[in-house]
């Protein structure tokens, strides 16, 4: 701030007529004596003022860190193993809404689509490894005749669909991907649904918690633990077959009506050697990061809060100065009177109108009416304004600086007499304190 005062200073001095408001609004109002106790104080509210932008500066730091790292374990969830193959730059900026993904291989790297969704193994791009690949998994159908190839994942055909047929997976899941990715922006409009912690592992417990509940009985509820334990951990439609194994095989006209078929994916295999589903822990590390980056912000608005405090007590440290005179001027009590109104009464009714009585009480005598007079040099004086004590430097202080001195108030009239002792300049601001 001080820095600030001393530009615009240069910046009048220089002749800018347009600033004049500005130099009155923050003359230096404060004499020198005052400002020296004021210092520390302000010095304080200063340091604080510093501790709290640094805060700030650095929490707001950690929270844009935290939010980009956010976006990337996102977007390894939404591409896996194709993360770098299919992530468009833009997508890095968390502000931004996931741009169209680039090149024309999808997140299915396979030429036939049942080695992603029912795969041998349970590592790389397979069955878990993204949710892109999963989608296009669980809403295209693999058989070219099949007529609700186009429909699995909504009540009405998307046009835009082209079936998984084997051959040519990891592109036409490019395709496939890009229509889904058009059809979900129709259900959730930009700004729609927030992407917070709490949503996303919302979203993800939904998913895992509908695992094997899609099972078609076709010919018989299968027989055998195996089988069972197979079944239970596949998302999507599947039929079950009493002596056959369930698959996520969909290379047929209609692959729901026969046997150990089924529009699904396998997390089977991820499951027996990686005890985890992928996208599953991408969608938790960045629910973590989002976690981190809300209170991050929460203990910044507080942060700011306070700092926004520290302008309110900066005024009213600068307001104490005027505080403080009002504090040290005399304050007439109700029974107190002016030295001018003691010195009207004294010299109205004394019992004796004499010369020698009026001299007795320090009052010139009127041979003209034969009265007692104030002596010369009193009547006039405004009240409250006449020759007084308080403010009187005594023989003591001569030659010591006058805010080294103490001063006193007299004259008071009633019952019992109050003597007010001002603090030296030095004790102001605890006098003010202990008000």
């Amino acid at each position: 701030v001080k820095q600030d005062l001393y530009a615009e200073t240069l910046k009048i001095k220089k002749g800018d007529s347009a600033l004049k408001e500005y130099l009155d609004l923050h003359k230096e109002a404060v004499e020198k004596g005052t400002r020296k106790h004021l210092q520390p104080m302000a010095k304080r509210i200063a340091v604080r003022a510093e501790a709290l932008s640094t805060s700030i500066i650095n929490g707001l730091q950690k929270a844009r860190e935290k939010l980009k790292a956010a976006r990337q374990s996102l977007l390894k969830a939404l591409y896996g193993s194709k993360k770098t193959e299919m992530e468009n730059p833009a997508d890095a900026d968390p502000n931004n809404d996931i741009a169209a993904p680039k090149g024309n291989t999808g997140p299915i790297g396979t030429t036939n689509i049942k080695d992603y969704s029912e795969p041998g193994t349970g590592t790389g791009n397979t069955a878990g490894d993204s949710l892109a690949g999963d989608m296009v998994c669980l809403c295209a159908g693999q058989g070219s005749s099949d007529g609700n190839r186009q429909k699995y994942c909504s009540k009405t055909a998307i046009a835009t669909l082209v079936d998984n047929s084997d051959g040519s997976a990891n592109t036409k899941s490019m395709t496939n991907y890009k229509a889904l990715k058009t059809e979900c922006g129709k259900l959730y409009p930009t700004g729609r649904q927030q992407t917070t912690a709490a949503s996303l592992l919302a979203a993800s417990t939904a998913v895992v918690a509908k695992l094997g509940n899609n099972a078609y009985v076709h010919t018989g509820v299968v027989s055998g633990a195996d089988k069972h334990t197979k079944s239970r951990v596949i998302f999507g439609v599947h039929t079950l077959n009493a002596g056959n194994e369930p698959k996520c095989e969909s290379n047929n006209a209609s692959p729901l009506t026969q046997d150990s078929m089924g529009v699904c994916v396998s997390y089977f295999k991820r499951l027996e050697t990686e005890n985890k589903i992928p996208w599953a822990t991408h969608i938790t590390a960045a629910a973590q990061d989002l976690t981190v980056a809300a209170d991050i912000f929460s203990q910044t608005l507080s942060n700011i809060a306070k700092i926004d405090k520290l302008s309110t007590e900066m005024e009213e440290l600068l307001l104490l100065p005027t505080l403080i005179s009002s504090q040290n001027q005399p304050q007439m009590k109700q029974d107190q009177v002016t030295l001018h109104e003691a010195q009207q009464n004294k010299c109205k009714n004394p019992p004796n109108k004499t010369a020698e009585r009026c001299a007795a009480i320090d009052c010139d005598y009127d041979a003209t009416i034969a009265k007692c007079k104030p002596k010369a040099g009193t009547e006039n004086t405004a009240a409250g304004e006449g020759e007084r004590t308080w403010g009187k430097t005594t023989d003591k202080c001569k030659g010591n600086p006058q805010g080294e001195c103490k001063t006193t108030i007299v004259s008071v009239k009633g019952k019992n007499a109050n003597i007010l002792v001002l603090s030296s300049r030095r004790n102001w601001l605890l006098r003010l304190l202990l008000l």
